[in-house]
């Protein structure tokens, strides 16, 4: 997860099918049901898209500009005859996005996905993924407030989408690393260092609407300024599920950045601190990622996240000219 806030993104490419229309089959409900996921049905929209390549390479995809969509529809194009994709798989699949209205592609990537719609981040991505045969290929499309979920802001109007080949299986991804949570009396995160790593614990009640910012460790150092590009060690996690989403620890190093480039509240706590400090903050919705979520890190637009930050030093903003 990156700490600045930018919206969904996929990556590079590498699969398709040979050109087929709509039609290779369906999936049946009591397969669905064992798989605990649901059957998207196809209609005339979904019907509408064509697809051609070779599956597992780049493919081409047409459809007629401006492309509406009434509601969530998927065709599976070319029905694969592996295990049915189940809700917690990890899979590899080239996922393809386009701009309905337009025909821009919007981002295409081949990797490992995990089908799960807390994970992913975008309810979308997740009925586009699951439910189908490995080794199938499929469309999807839907509107943009489908795609990205009930809490993002900007998408009246829009429509998008998806095409999916599914290749394989993958591994099943490791379990998050989740705090432990306590009974803790002020209701704030606190924190022990153990072996040069932060050792969280979440309180069980519920957070404040406000930010939060604890001085953990007060450090010697300068004082970091706005616009400053600070280096940092960081952990960050759900205050409610107690998922660590992201931290600097297990990469074995640091990360720089301006405090203007991140999410306001993660800004805002290290701007006035020293450097050599530890900050602890609990960031609620409007001042982190209220506007649809962070996809791809399990953070939804109503949930506070808290960080452990170890600032290690501060860089002053060049002086405007």
């Amino acid at each position: 997860m990156k700490l600045r806030a930018i919206p969904v993104v996929l990556t590079v490419l590498a699969l398709t099918l040979t050109g087929c229309t709509a039609s290779g089959g369906t999936v049946s409900a009591e397969d669905a049901k064992k798989a605990g996921c649901t059957v998207i049905p196809s209609g005339s929209e979904s019907d509408s898209v064509k697809v051609t390549g070779e599956f597992g390479k780049k493919q081409t995809t047409d459809f007629k500009k401006p492309f509406t969509a009434t509601k969530m529809q998927r065709t599976i194009i070319d029905k694969g005859d592996g295990d049915l994709i189940a809700k917690d798989d990890s899979i590899t699949a080239l996922v393809t996005l386009y701009n309905a209205e337009t025909g821009d592609e919007l981002a295409s990537e081949n990797t490992e996905f995990p089908v799960n719609e807390e994970t992913l981040g975008t309810p979308g991505l997740f009925a586009a993924l699951a439910c189908v045969p490995m080794g199938t290929r499929s469309v999807t499309t839907m509107t943009a407030a489908d795609f990205a979920g009930p809490d993002a802001q900007g998408t009246d109007g829009q429509s998008v989408i998806l095409v999916v080949d599914a290749i394989k299986k993958a591994p099943a991804a490791p379990a998050p690393d989740v705090l432990k949570k306590a009974d803790i009396a002020d209701n704030f995160p606190t924190v022990e260092m153990v072996d040069g790593k932060p050792v969280m614990t979440l309180p069980n009640g519920k957070p404040s609407e406000e930010l939060q910012i604890r001085t953990d460790l007060k450090g010697d150092g300068e004082v970091v300024q706005e616009k400053d590009k600070v280096t940092v060690n960081y952990l960050g996690a759900i205050w409610d599920t107690g998922v660590v989403f992201d931290q600097s620890y297990t990469r074995g190093e640091p990360t720089s950045f301006a405090t203007n480039e991140v999410v306001p509240g993660f800004g805002q706590a290290l701007v006035g601190q020293t450097v050599g400090s530890r900050v602890i903050v609990a960031i609620p919705p409007a001042l982190g990622y209220r506007e649809g979520g962070n996809a791809g890190a399990g953070i939804k637009g109503t949930d506070t996240i808290v960080f452990v930050i170890e600032i290690l030093s501060t860089e002053r903003a060049a002086a405007p000219q």
